[in-house]
């Protein structure tokens, strides 16, 4: 080899490898025994090996553990749909067998026509086949503004209107004029004065026909109030009114704003 020359020359002796480098001398020297590192680079692929299978490992398990979670919430929802699947065909056998019952009904019970005095005509059948549409409420509350005089068998009227839904109460008549048939609850105050021994009794009308009664009036002189209530059946068109029946004293009064007539709809029919 040339002077100030590096070369390395192997030897191999039963798998034991071993390399030496000559110095500029021409001399010889051990430099390092490989087989350290052959140990070392064992030990870390091996080292490795482990981490990949313990990673590998792991997510074998968490996978494993996510399919059982989704395989539960599959189970859960089957359940469910199954069981709302069980709830509905009894439900629809139910609405089968209500409608049957119905259709019997309607086929066995006689049909009177309730006429009203308009045009409108109302019978069972329509009450069966309508029974489930939305008809408006129907609710009425007024009251007299000014105190009112001369009250022999007059139709009281009651001015000031607070609530009219369905516009059924006419402020210039003091009439309610059905247009929803059905039961209808009905009451009124009249607030008297003019004196010791004065009164008043007043009527509810249906369609001119006396319904209910109520007397007001005092023994001193003190205001005292009369009031009565009922619940009628009203087909389309009747009209419900308050009036005076009898009156006691010339100055007899019916005081404003204490003297009022409401009424609503408690079952359409």
């Amino acid at each position: 080899m040339a002077p100030g020359t590096v070369e390395e020359m192997f030897f191999r002796d039963s798998g034991h490898i071993e390399f030496q480098t000559e110095n500029s001398d021409g001399v010889f020297q051990g430099k390092s025994d490989t087989s350290e590192t052959i140990s070392d680079l064992s030990r870390r692929l091996e080292n490795l090996e482990n981490v990949r299978e313990k990673d590998y490992l792991e997510a074998r398990s968490r996978e494993t553990e996510l399919l059982s979670r989704i395989q539960e919430t599959e189970d859960l929802y089957e359940r469910r749909i199954r069981k709302l699947k069980q709830l509905s065909f009894g439900q629809s056998k139910e609405i089968s067998s209500l409608k049957n019952q119905l259709e019997s009904i309607v086929r066995n019970i006689a049909m009177p026509t309730e006429k009203s005095s308009g045009n409108t005509s109302y019978s069972l059948v329509d009450r069966f086949s309508r029974s489930d549409a939305h008809f408006p409420p129907v609710a009425f509350y007024a009251y007299s503004s000014t105190t009112l005089r001369h009250l022999a068998r007059r139709m009281l009227p009651f001015d000031t209107v607070i609530t009219n839904i369905g516009n059924g109460y006419n402020k210039y008549t003091g009439a309610f004029t059905c247009s929803v048939p059905g039961i209808y609850f009905f009451t009124w105050t009249a607030y008297v004065g003019g004196g010791v021994g004065h009164h008043v009794d007043t009527e509810l009308h249906r369609n001119g026909h006396p319904v209910a009664f109520a007397k007001g009036g005092s023994t001193t002189y003190l205001a005292m109030t009369g009031s009565a209530s009922a619940i009628l059946e009203l087909a389309v068109g009747d009209a419900v009114w308050v009036q005076v029946s009898e009156v006691t004293g010339d100055h007899t009064v019916l005081y404003g704003e204490k003297t009022n007539f409401s009424g609503f709809l408690i079952q359409y029919l």
